[in-house]
């Protein structure tokens, strides 16, 4: 992430600081999404934004204090959990 400047600077780890941030952390949790299984709407939203970004494997991915988790992932064969 050289030549990146990030709201609160970076963690020993080189991510950025508010990936820590407990406020933010507890809205990823009130969700309810991670480790929820694919769901139409947010196909919808990743396939959305890859005719307008032109990508072609678009994610929608919550990050909690462990991991990331695609909600979404258009293009990738990850239709397990354990895979997402």
């Amino acid at each position: 992430m050289a030549g990146m400047d990030f709201t609160g600077g970076l963690r020993a780890d080189g991510l950025p600081a508010a990936l820590s941030d407990p406020a933010r952390l507890a809205a990823v949790k009130a969700t309810g999404l991670l480790d929820t299984g694919p769901e139409e709407v947010f196909e919808d939203l990743a396939a959305l934004a890859a005719r307008i970004t032109g990508s072609g494997r678009p994610f929608v991915t919550l990050v909690d204090a462990e991991r990331s988790f695609w909600k979404a992932c258009v293009g990738v064969d990850a239709i397990e959990l354990a895979d997402r």
